[in-house]
């Protein structure tokens, strides 16, 4: 199935711990780090690739560090999972320009495509906000698939 990098793990984590702790203040990285038990150095490429994709923004200076550069409500997981995982794609046959010698002949591609595309649609579903809240209710109801 479907695995998530330590890089999005750690990614998540480190997120959802800037929204409970800090809110819309700047933090600065070495705080998370140590809450998180993350080296700086690993938390330092995440947030670089997360305010490169326009997840966080940072502010330099004595009180500088980083922030949301949107509501929790408005970032969904599937932007965070492109950002950071580097693969991310179902099966080998999905990715773009490979192909195995049975494609032709390969019925079990559209369901891996579809399931793929169901995943997707579930993750731009779900916020950092509906994460922080813990709520899942209207998952439960086949909203995702």
């Amino acid at each position: 199935m479907l695995k998530l990098s330590s890089r999005t793990k750690y990614g998540l984590r480190a997120l959802i711990n800037l929204i409970q702790n800090y809110s819309n203040k700047p933090v600065n990285i070495e705080k998370i780090a140590k809450d998180e038990g993350i080296s700086i150095r690993y938390l330092e490429n995440i947030f670089t690739k997360l305010r490169a994709g326009g997840i966080l923004k940072s502010k330099k200076g004595k009180s500088g560090g980083f922030m949301l550069s949107k509501s929790p409500s408005k970032i969904n997981l599937f932007e965070i999972i492109e950002i950071l995982e580097k693969d991310k794609t179902l099966v080998e046959c999905l990715k773009s320009g490979k192909s195995c010698d049975r494609i032709d002949k390969c019925i079990a591609k559209d369901f891996y495509f579809f399931i793929s595309k169901k995943i997707e649609n579930s993750l731009k579903n779900i916020t950092l906000e509906d994460i922080i809240r813990r709520d899942f209710k209207k998952y439960e109801k086949g909203i995702l698939f």
